[in-house]
């Protein structure tokens, strides 16, 4: 409930339990999956898909979502091919929220090589939820998505599914929780 400013955010207007109530909130695929992927699920099973040394990026990679909304892909392909500046608009103002989040969090930007593993662990994310959420695809979603392998360790998704299942609510507690034990300011505000 608090304001935030699109055009000239700072670190103060962040609250992460906000932040996570809303991914919580927010259906991923606009809300045609059989059971709603929330922003925050997806990240948690994106935290599984990466490597822990990017467990920062990995629970923030998506926040800016809290103010922009879930933008679905083929909207945002569809978007730069109408208007080029549009698209790049939208981009800017996503890096704008992003660089406050991570900010407000204690860490800085990802570095080039983290960005690739993040958008790695992403596809992973993204597989691992058209397997267990998505009805089958008519057509490909093309060759850089589908050639990257979904998460296998249904034991570790487990406890994800059971917390998505039992409601928002749930999600956005496990969320929060994961900023509270990884993201520095929050560790060293406790």
């Amino acid at each position: 409930g608090g304001a935030f400013d699109l055009v000239d955010p700072r670190p103060d207007q962040v609250n992460f339990r906000e932040i996570a109530w809303a991914m919580a909130h927010i259906n991923r695929y606009g809300g045609t999956a059989r059971l709603p992927v929330s922003v925050a699920l997806h990240t948690m099973i994106a935290c599984a898909c990466g490597d822990e040394g990017d467990r920062c990026h990995l629970l923030l990679h998506d926040a800016h979502e809290v103010c922009v909304g879930n933008l679905l892909s083929p909207f945002k392909r569809a978007l730069a091919l109408e208007d080029a500046n549009a698209s790049k608009a939208v981009d800017r103002i996503t890096a704008r929220i992003d660089a406050v989040i991570y900010r407000a969090a204690g860490i800085a930007p990802p570095s080039p090589e983290a960005l690739a593993r993040i958008k790695r662990a992403n596809l992973r994310a993204l597989n691992t939820e058209r397997r267990d959420f998505l009805a089958r695809a008519p057509k490909s979603w093309g060759h850089h998505v589908e050639s990257v392998e979904a998460f296998g360790d249904m034991k570790a998704l487990n406890p994800l599914y059971r917390a998505a299942k039992a409601g928002p609510a749930h999600m956005a507690d496990m969320l929060a929780n994961a900023f509270d034990r990884a993201l520095p300011a929050l560790k060293k505000a406790a």
